[in-house]
């Protein structure tokens, strides 16, 4: 009987295959590309660039290593190199796939060539994720990463459609998260004490690993969360790791509280080394007040010099920098030339990540958070454009925009946007007088 099911699969499976292949067939020009795990390709530096330095094929794009680790000890250094991944997926049914990517450093996702997630900048672990429709067959996936220094991370998780209602539990049978999971599973809440023994009999009692992930609506608010391990726990909400405890211990529990608003990936990581395990996971909105928001209006001081020498002519409150005085007077009995300004505002951050400022300005502009110089335009310039990207905690933050006009036009805009945009060239443009 075993073997008569056993040979049924078989014939399932093969008109699976025969389905999908001919339903969507690989274009010649991608014949090599594997479709069972991924061709991995590594190279020397961080631009994909030159003779690689080792093709495997690799079950899964699943590796993580602290500082000084490596993918290939011996071959693949531990620092300054870069993969890509690429691999046919079989796509088995119709409907809004999920495709999650986790990396540090810089990593990128192609889905048939799509760019669908780009985090191509160094940064401490972040995760994105994307749903999109897909027709049933073959799709061709594609994995950019580059490592830089430090730890390392580069996990996709591809979701069908529906499949996890509540947590994704992915159980490994290594306590590293590494490679391919064992098996995975909807579970409705992460609240788990195994005891000396195993979630499952495909994963062993000692030395084995869990990934949940979600996705979560968050009304605006303050979050407490509550995390309980035996042995090491690690919790991240949006690019945030709110909890930290990836280490081998009898059971702690850790608690942090978050200011959120919005749809955040909620990610869970736990390993057992030996002995008890157990883990749980609970959040819920509390009752402290949101982080206040300060003095979110810019206050402006104006001096008759291009230096900022006191003392100021006098103050104007902003609730926005955005300017454009031609060659008139700011106010201030100031003249249209010759005069400088400076902005003052503590800003509150809502989320942990990285974020872009965009400035347009004639002449010189800089700009300051937490006394740290972000962007410097000081100098005498036709209206010229700039961008900076720059990390920020989630919180309360010091910010300060100083500005000089010398002769001719003035103006002066700033906007702060959340996330990475590409880098503006420094190009002049004509004001609106």
């Amino acid at each position: 009987m075993r073997h008569r099911i056993r040979s049924v699969s078989r014939i399932f499976f093969s008109l699976l295959f025969a389905v999908l292949f001919f339903a969507n067939p690989i274009p010649s020009a991608h014949a090599q590309i594997p479709f069972t795990g991924f061709q991995a390709t590594y190279y020397q530096g961080r631009n994909l660039q030159g003779k690689p330095i080792l093709t495997r094929l690799e079950p899964a794009v699943n590796w993580a290593y602290e500082a000084g680790g490596s993918p290939a000890p011996g071959v693949v250094p531990s620092t300054d190199f870069s993969t890509r991944w690429e691999g046919w997926y079989a796509l088995d049914r119709a409907g809004a796939w999920t495709f999650t990517y986790t990396s540090d450093d810089g990593g990128r996702v192609w889905i048939d060539n799509e760019l669908v997630i780009d985090m191509w900048y160094d940064h401490m672990p972040l995760t994105r994720a994307v749903t999109k429709e897909f027709a049933p067959g073959f799709h061709l996936v594609r994995v950019e990463y580059f490592q830089n220094s430090g730890g390392m991370t580069s996990q996709l998780t591809i979701t069908p459609p529906g499949a996890f209602p509540d947590w994704m539990g992915e159980y490994f049978d290594n306590p590293y998260l590494l490679g391919q999971p064992s098996y995975r599973v909807n579970d409705t809440e992460i609240n788990f004490n195994w005891g000396s023994g195993s979630p499952d009999a495909r994963i062993p009692s000692e030395n084995f690993s869990v990934r949940w992930s979600r996705l979560y609506n968050f009304a605006r608010g303050n979050y407490n969360f509550s995390a309980t391990a035996d042995d090491g726990i690690r919790v991240w909400v949006g690019d945030t790791l709110a909890i930290d405890g990836w280490v081998p211990q009898q059971a702690r529990t850790y608690t942090n509280t978050l200011f959120l608003d919005g749809t955040y990936p909620v990610r869970v990581e736990y390993f057992e080394q030996g002995g008890q395990a157990l883990v749980n996971l609970f959040f819920k909105p509390t009752n402290a007040p949101a982080p206040s928001t300060a003095n979110e209006t810019w206050r402006g001081e104006f001096f008759d010099n291009t230096h900022l020498i006191p003392p100021a002519k006098c103050e104007q409150a902003a609730a926005q920098i955005n300017f454009n005085w031609g060659g008139a007077s700011p106010g201030c009995e100031i003249g249209g030339q010759l005069f400088s300004a400076r902005w003052t505002a503590v800003r509150n951050t809502l989320a942990t990540g990285f974020y872009t400022v965009q400035l347009d300005v004639d002449d010189g502009a800089r700009i300051f958070v937490d006394d740290t110089l972000i962007l410097d335009a000081w100098r005498e310039q036709a209206p010229t454009k700039y961008a900076a990207t720059f990390y920020l905690n989630a919180g309360v933050h010091e910010w300060r925009v100083e500005y000089f006009q010398g002769v001719g036009g003035a103006q002066l805009r700033l906007e702060v946007i959340p996330g990475v945009t590409p880098p503006v060239a420094s190009t002049t443009f004509n004001p609106t007088h």
